[in-house]
This record gives C-alpha cells, sequence and structure tokens, in this order.
C-alpha cells in the first residue's frame, strides 16, 4: 500500500507542481477517494474477498438474533451459524420475525446491525465475513489497495486534474469505460475461479 503523502507528491512531480500552485492538497485527496470509491464498486462485482475487512464470530444466545460489528457494514459476503452457510432473506417477506428456531437467514438492518432469522431458541455459534463501509481517506492514511492499483488511482487522479469545468458526460463515459476495464483485467489476473458443471443425471 502506498500512503497518500506519497501519491500526491508523485502526482505533483508528474505535473511540476511542487508549490501547489495548481492544485491544493485537499483537491487532489478528493481524487483519490473517487480514485477508491470507484475502484471499490469494480471489486466488489469481480473479487470481492479483497476488501474484506470484517471476520469476526462469537455466539448467539436464546432469545437473540442481532449482531453489531465493530464498524459499520455495508456488504456481507460469508455468514454463517454453526458452520453452516445461511442466505440472506427479505425481512419485508417474513410474517413473522419473532419466530425462534435455529436462524437460515440474515439481514442487513442500517449499517450497524447484521440479524438472523429465526430468532435463536438456543445459543448457536456463528460466523460474519464482510466489508465495511469505505472510509474517507485523509492526507495521513495509506490507500488500502494492493500496490498493483497504485498506477490506476495515479492516473485517475491526473485524468480528473486535466478536465475542465465544462467536463461533459460523454467524455466521463469514455474515461469510466477505460479505467473500468483496466480494473477488471488486473482483477482477473488476480484469480481464476473454476466452473463447475453438473449434468443432468
Amino acid at each position: 500500500m502506498i500512503s497518500v503523502k506519497d501519491m500526491i507528491a508523485r502526482i505533483r512531480a508528474e505535473t511540476h507542481d511542487h508549490q501547489k500552485a495548481g492544485f491544493p492538497d485537499e483537491e487532489l485527496l478528493l481524487y483519490i477517494n473517487d480514485a477508491l470509491r470507484f475502484a471499490r464498486r469494480t471489486i466488489m462485482d469481480i473479487y470481492p474477498m479483497m476488501l474484506v475487512d470484517i471476520d469476526m464470530e462469537g455466539e448467539l444466545g436464546d432469545g437473540e438474533n442481532a449482531i453489531y460489528p465493530f464498524k459499520p457494514i455495508s456488504h456481507i459476503i460469508d455468514m454463517r451459524i454453526d458452520g453452516e452457510r445461511i442466505d440472506q432473506v427479505n425481512p419485508r417477506e417474513i410474517r413473522k420475525l419473532n419466530e425462534t428456531g435455529k436462524p437460515k437467514g440474515y439481514y442487513l438492518s442500517g449499517l450497524e446491525c447484521v440479524k438472523v432469522w429465526p430468532v435463536c431458541d438456543k445459543p448457536h455459534e456463528y460466523s460474519l465475513m464482510g466489508i465495511g463501509d469505505m472510509e474517507p481517506l485523509t492526507i495521513d492514511s495509506e490507500i488500502p489497495l494492493p500496490n498493483d492499483f497504485d498506477d490506476f488511482v495515479y492516473e485517475y487522479a491526473m485524468i480528473r486534474m486535466g478536465m475542465t469545468n465544462e467536463f461533459d458526460l460523454s467524455q466521463e463515459s469514455q474515461v469510466m469505460s477505460s479505467v473500468t476495464s483496466q480494473i477488471t483485467k488486473m482483477l482477473y489476473s488476480y484469480t481464476s475461479p473454476g466452473v463447475q458443471t453438473k449434468g443432468y443425471w
């Protein structure tokens, strides 16, 4: 991982803006955060395990159904009860949310809480793996992406710096298409998921 300060220094070196005459640090930080946000959306679709920062285990007691991660959570990658994977459910489709039994589903209740259904009828072990809500970077932060993504963050910031106030949507579409293609190709090079085909007999 590269620090935000080092990334800003690299950008300034390339643009010969060591005196900060063109862009203040705060503006470059906005571009870097935009790059991180865009990269996360793409990674989420292809290789979400790269972004996992919540991995916790515990026990739900009799009558309990709420888990509170140590940070706001936006996506759940895997949820298990007593070692068995359970699926996401829509609470609006459940007639009795206070039904008791062994949990067989889960749902997000805001960003602070994950709830299981049915409510535990006895103590059950749980494991939760998820992705926390993005925390905007500060000048003192490190960019939470592999070093391979440094060039993408740099290029994204450089593109944003070169855009004028009259920036149009067609130009944005072309830029984002190119960036998405680069990230996608890189992500597929990290992992080659197997494909299993089951027969009919």
